[in-house]
């Protein structure tokens, strides 16, 4: 979290206004959107007062919202058909939706609001204004006059300013723009960044009146956007244009949700408090893009942009493309990857050692149980990938690529394998042949030794007078029987467990080429 109430409070409860009317009345969202602190600081219509002179200087309604909220939020710079295609006047220029008379009659609507617990209009105790409450009116400085709107209605004067800002937003709302310009944003964010003039035209329809004569009904709009036949199935005519880019926030949280993707995380500086979390500390730098963080009102990007030199001179725009750079692409990848292999819990031990508070989003690792579970199974996981990933979208070539990958990749493993295998067997043969070196030595060492004991106790005996023949009979009888003893003993401990097969590779080993392995397997060595 932070300590800085503008980033807090401010945007989580300015948030929380399109989580509660997602599928509310679009209505209903312009209105919570403008009377809230975070919009009136953002575009300045804050302490917004009238035209006149204030303790000695002369004040000009701001125009900030008042021209942001035309163009940006409900209605454009030119008038459009219902299809979303730009009207045109008798000579072919695009007709456009309001003028600069228009803007200044919009913000003197928007004068006389201050915090909602301001006690008074110069109030200015920074740390205790309210980031949650309503707006509220001074009427003392707000602009009474009458005000032309758009399609030339008029406010009368000596309105209060709620019933002024009130009647401004059903102005604006009623206009014919909002349908078709809200409507194809709504299908360039949710479907595709081309719609066709008669998709657009559809979700218009029912963004004007979701068969209860009720206008701005999201409910309705999305649902149309998302059960059309062109969001559902590619037909000829769009199959070339069809789709659009996530932009990168977008596609690195819907990642996440896909693959579980979670963080062993401090949660405090002293790191006593630790839980498996994300938090994005700097997602503008590490991905790209921020929440609220647009560089601009006009978002992180148009939604007309159109890349140049780029599909093939196509005439279609691609408004996330505006933000896809080299370094944005770059860190999709090293994300991509770091979730992969923290994956492995042996890598993301050496990740967590060095994690502190500091460590932003931390050692983000991916849950690909299910994954590996259809892994056995190559269509199973390529349908399960397709619907988990691409909405179903995967192309038939793009299928036979990763079929013909993953035959690959399997063909490589089994060489590996047998790679490895060899390699093992290789192995073993020279432990296996440098362990019997080592018993050879070993044992050579061993007879060396009784040699030199028996030769040195046969020379003793010489010395006391023994016959020499004797002492070179017991010599060599000794050295005979102490040398086989141990093999002996061994032979006979096999002879008794029954192990025929090892009898018949000592027997080998000794040089008995003419062991007889076919005898009784109960009998015993004498």
């Amino acid at each position: 979290g932070t300590d800085n109430k503008l980033l807090n409070e401010y945007w989580l409860h300015y948030y929380d206004i399109f989580v509660r009317h997602a599928f509310g009345s679009y209505r209903d969202v312009l209105r919570d959107a403008t009377y809230h602190v975070a919009m009136s600081e953002y575009l300045t219509y804050r302490m917004n007062k009238a035209y006149g002179a204030y303790s000695g200087s002369l004040s000009f309604p701001d125009e900030n919202y008042a021209r942001e909220m035309m163009q940006l939020f409900t209605i454009g710079l030119v008038e459009l058909n219902d299809d979303g295609t730009v009207r045109l006047d008798e000579v072919g220029n695009p007709i456009p939706t309001y003028d600069q008379e228009i803007t200044k009659a919009f913000a003197s609507v928007f004068t006389g609001w201050m915090y909602g617990n301001a006690p008074y209009w110069y109030w200015a105790d920074w740390f205790n204004e309210s980031t949650t409450l309503a707006m509220k009116p001074f009427e003392a400085y707000h602009d009474t006059d009458t005000k032309t709107l758009l399609n030339g209605e008029v406010l009368p004067a000596g309105q209060t300013a709620q019933q002024d800002l009130d009647a401004a937003l059903d102005n604006v709302f009623a206009h014919r723009n909002v349908a078709p310009f809200v409507s194809k944003q709504l299908i360039q964010r949710l479907v595709t960044s081309n719609p066709a003039p008669e998709y657009v035209a559809r979700v218009t329809a029912v963004f004007n009146d979701n068969g209860s004569g009720e206008k701005g009904d999201l409910e309705a709009v999305v649902r149309a956007i998302l059960l059309d036949d062109e969001a559902r199935q590619l037909s000829p005519e769009t199959r070339e244009t069809f789709g659009k880019l996530k932009e990168p926030l977008l596609k690195f949280t819907a990642l996440m949700r896909a693959f579980h993707v979670e963080a062993f995380q401090p949660l405090t500086e002293d790191g006593s408090v630790e839980r498996e979390t994300i938090r994005f500390f700097w997602p503008g730098y590490d991905y790209g893009q921020r929440p609220y963080g647009s560089p601009s009102v006009f978002n992180f990007y148009r939604p007309d942009y159109k890349p140049a030199n780029a599909f093939g001179g196509a005439d279609v725009v691609s408004p996330e493309f505006q933000i896809l750079n080299e370094k944005n692409i770059t860190a999709a990848s090293n994300w991509g990857g770091s979730i992969v292999f923290n994956s492995y819990g042996f890598l993301r031990d050496g990740c967590e050692e060095n994690l502190d508070f500091e460590a932003g989003v931390g050692c983000l690792y991916a849950k690909f149980e299910d994954e590996i579970e259809l892994a056995k199974n190559t269509d199973e996981l390529l349908d399960h990938l397709n619907v988990l990933m691409m909405a179903g979208g995967m192309s038939d070539d793009m299928r036979e690529v990763i079929e013909e990958n993953l035959r690959l990749r399997a063909s490589e493993a089994s060489k590996a394998d047998e790679i490895v295998a060899s390699g093992v067997e290789a192995l073993k043969d020279g432990l296996l042949e440098r362990q019997s070196a080592d018993v050879v030595k070993t044992y050579r060492d061993s007879a060396l030794a009784l040699q030199q004991a028996e030769l040195e106790k046969a020379l003793r005996m010489l010395e006391k007078g023994a016959d020499p023949e004797e002492v070179l009979g017991r010599l060599a009888r000794d050295l005979t029987n102490k040398l086989i003893h141990a093999p002996t003993a061994g032979l006979r401990q096999l002879a008794k467990e029954g192990g025929k097969r090892d009898v018949t590779k000592m027997a080998a080993m000794l040089g008995l080429t003419d062991f007889d392995d076919d005898r009784d397997e109960g009998a015993t060595l004498q």
